[in-house]
């Protein structure tokens, strides 16, 4: 693929790499650029644009301080940081040629654009995620630098090409948010193939036996398949009836060290609170392994 740069540079270049990039995708991209044509799924020229920071996101957001290039670039990255450094300057250098140019680009915009292109990076992964790279951490950094902490429930969900993540508010739990989005995408999971048909879901805090246990068994009249990597277990009879449930549910359960699915970034990073909740969570795994 060309550098972001020559994006602009020349319009036969721009054509020949959008060609090049729909080839490889195999499908309509997520997102066309043509005055009047948005969404037809047209072959059309690109559009040169430039960014509307007032623009509104429900995925990434700025506040009225922060409405300019740097500031959105650096919520991206850390958006995006799940697929490493060089995907990072990526970002920059496609929204520094985006920043300049005469029609706009929403953040929904930019946001599909950069999704599309995330589709063809591979993620980093670590050696220890052999045979498991399914796990994903939390989107931001802070997050994922937090994932040791019991306080909050997080759990990013995937299945096809759909990703996202939950958190514990309110007093409603992480797993019943997710299962709820995930009921309502029934009739999406229906048209992937039987084989497509896998959920994964990354949770640092294992599901609760009272409430959650009984809410993620309901998943498996949608996916035939569901994995569910957890970083803390919470120990004693509980922990144990609500692991023995979801195991007769046909839910594989792994065990995981969060700290191995992370960029050396985001743990050359870590507080020494941060870095000392990873060792408390690896020794509760260690004292509280899974029932046989």
């Amino acid at each position: 693929m060309r550098k972001p740069q020559q994006y602009f540079e020349d319009k036969r270049a721009i054509q020949a790499c959008f060609a090049d990039w729909v080839s490889k995708l195999g499908q309509k991209p997520d997102i066309i650029f043509g005055k009047g044509s948005y969404g037809t799924g047209e072959r059309l020229n690109l559009v040169q644009r430039k960014i509307n920071y007032e623009s509104l996101s429900k995925r990434v957001s700025l506040g009225e301080g922060e409405k300019n290039l740097e500031s959105l670039i650096s919520k991206l990255q850390d958006f995006y940081s799940r697929y490493g450094m060089k995907f990072k300057e990526k970002i920059r250098g496609w929204l520094k040629e985006i920043n300049v140019q005469s029609d706009t680009w929403t953040l929904g915009d930019i946001l599909r654009f950069l999704d599309a292109r995330a589709k063809e990076e591979p993620i980093p992964i670590a050696p220890t995620e052999k045979g498991i790279a399914e796990v994903r951490l939390p989107f931001s950094m802070s997050a994922q630098r937090d994932f040791a902490f019991p306080a909050h429930t997080r759990a990013v969900a995937v299945f096809g090409q759909r990703m996202f993540e939950e958190q514990s508010s309110d007093g409603v739990h992480a797993e019943e948010q997710i299962v709820t989005r995930l009921q309502k995408l029934e009739a999406e999971v229906a048209e992937l193939e039987v084989r497509e048909r896998k959920l994964s879901i990354t949770i640092n805090n294992f599901p609760c036996l009272e409430r959650c246990t009984p809410q993620i068994i309901t998943l498996t009249t949608i996916f035939p398949t569901i994995t569910i990597y957890y970083a803390i277990p919470y120990g004693g009879e509980d922990f144990e009836a609500a692991a023995r449930k979801l195991k007769s549910a046909g839910i594989n359960l792994i065990p995981i060290d969060p700290r191995d699915y992370m960029t050396p970034e985001v743990k050359r990073d870590l507080t020494t609170d941060q870095a000392y909740r990873f060792e408390q969570a690896a020794k509760r795994r260690t004292l509280n392994p899974l029932p046989k």
